[in-house]
């Protein structure tokens, strides 16, 4: 029978060792994309290493790239709805536009608590209760990724 595989923390450890501090530098902060879509951000891999690019998109109610994108309705009104079963819907349809769009990774969801209404992005987060914010917030994670796209929980 094959080899198992070696364990994730030995084959990075590998990988940093094989990395020039050039190649260490750009995975850190990251290049100009030649193929961009306007996205957040890209980071061009090491192609010698088997290291992909990866592509970011903003995007807690929608993929943020100057192509077309559908527009979803703000997280807020998801949490509304106290419905994980449509989180999950709703993060497999950013998943699925955002591979359509040739990106790699959501910048999403956003998970900030609503502790006043003068926040000015409060309608990209989900609600003033942390237990129904989670509950979504994991759902939509699950269906993001269910279609091969990196969820960034990020705003805590």
């Amino acid at each position: 029978p094959p080899a198992p595989p070696a364990p994730p923390g030995s084959r990075v450890d590998n990988l940093l060792a094989r990395l020039t501090l050039d190649e260490k530098v750009s995975l850190l902060h990251g290049a100009p994309d030649p193929a961009s879509l306007g996205q957040a951000g890209h980071v061009p891999g090491v192609p010698r290493l088997g290291i992909p690019p990866l592509r970011l998109a903003d995007g807690p109610a929608g993929i943020r790239v100057r192509r077309t994108a559908t527009a979803l309705p703000a997280p807020v009104m998801l949490a509304a709805a106290f419905d994980p079963g449509l989180a999950r819907a709703y993060g497999r349809v950013l998943g699925r536009e955002g591979r359509a769009l040739g990106q790699d990774v959501l910048l999403a969801p956003m998970v900030n608590l609503i502790r006043t209404p003068y926040a000015g992005r409060n309608f990209e987060t989900f609600s003033e209760d942390p237990l129904l914010s989670a509950d979504l917030v994991a759902e939509l994670v699950r269906g993001v990724q269910a279609e091969g796209l990196v969820a960034t929980v990020k705003h805590f």
